[in-house]
């Protein structure tokens, strides 16, 4: 790379140069490296290049690389610091740029678009399941049926999560009217009152306890075993970090001194993943996920006054990641540019 100042060629590794050029001293960190990376990319880049071509048309990250040449790193940090929402991986994945290139990929290699559809591979799985399950399809072995429910309860608390991500439209309920909406809300607020009057006394107080014991204990659970999944990681790479920060009377999951970083771990429930719940929904607490929104943003706040950067791991993308992409993930909190 070039420095953006004193156009001096850098060396890899020396990048540190462009916030202590005598050309750039008058330039905070932040603004020195936005202008040395905009300065570097092979094309004209600005946040709204940067966000029509993320954004609008779809490109991901290797093809964004392919354009501008600048690293991964570089690039996710420009969307942070332009606040242009970064997709999720499974966002990433399901994009239909993705699942054309996906579906290109296959057809090239295999004739098919999903490699799934060819007849040696149906033998062989068929083969796989008679040898393990004794039945030729996975979906017909009680066993597999036991185990994905224990599976879903242990990570959701529920056997079936159809609309976890909130793509679903069941019923029609995202493609319908307004009116016809607020028909099918007072029908089922109607069938929900004359359930809950058919019960007995003692049946609404089981059915009372159920929904407290679902409201605290679990979610709860949840959140420490994601937070322990960072901690382990944490103390596998020697990374020295704090436990429970305080600060003006406000907890935070992580604090590494080293790097002035807080990391919060966010509860898909507790914090209103805005990939499940809309402004509007209720989440932890029967709060609406926008207040528990900027409860958030206020607690950032108190950390950047204090000079600390704070970032969040949200529990899907913590689900996603194997322990390896975990330890990559947080060891990215140290790279250089």
């Amino acid at each position: 790379m070039i420095c953006f100042a004193c156009k001096k060629s850098l060396k890899k590794g020396s990048n540190r140069h462009i916030y202590t050029c005598d050309k750039a001293s008058g330039l905070g960190r932040e603004e020195a490296r936005c202008k040395h990376l905009v300065f570097n990319s092979k094309i004209e880049l600005d946040c709204s290049r940067l966000e029509q071509l993320y954004l609008d048309e779809g490109k991901s990250l290797p093809d964004l690389k392919r354009l501008t040449g600048l690293s991964y790193r570089s690039l996710q940090w420009l969307l942070e610091h332009w606040e242009i929402k970064q997709r999720s991986v499974s966002e990433a994945t399901s994009a239909e740029n993705c699942i054309s290139k996906r579906r290109q990929t296959c057809i090239e290699k295999y004739g098919e678009d999903n490699p799934s559809k060819l007849g040696f591979v149906k033998e062989k799985k068929a083969a796989t399941f008679l040898l393990n399950y004794g039945v030729d399809n996975i979906w017909k072995a009680p066993e597999y049926y036991e185990w994905l429910h224990m599976h879903m309860e242990k990570k959701y608390g529920a056997k079936s999560v159809p609309n976890l991500y909130g793509n679903a439209n069941p019923y029609g309920i995202k493609t319908i009217s307004e009116q016809e909406k607020k028909e099918r809300l007072a029908k089922a607020h109607k069938a929900s009152k004359n359930w809950w009057a058919s019960l007995s006394e003692e049946n609404r107080q089981i059915e009372i306890r159920r929904r407290i014991k679902w409201m605290k204990d679990r979610p709860a659970s949840f959140s420490s075993s994601l937070e322990e999944r960072v901690a382990d990681a944490l103390s596998s790479l020697e990374i020295e970090h704090q436990r429970q920060k305080w600060i003006r009377r406000k907890s935070y999951d992580f604090f590494l001194e080293e790097r002035r970083l807080i990391i919060e771990v966010q509860g898909t429930y507790w914090h209103g993943d805005n990939r499940v719940y809309g402004p509007n929904d209720k989440c932890a607490g029967g709060m609406l996920a926008k207040d528990k929104w900027q409860l958030d943003q206020e607690k950032k706040e108190i950390a950047e006054s204090y000079g600390y950067d704070v970032s969040y791991i949200w529990e899907i993308d913590l689900h996603e990641m194997c322990e390896e992409d975990l330890k990559i993930h947080l060891q990215s909190y140290f790279l250089d540019i």
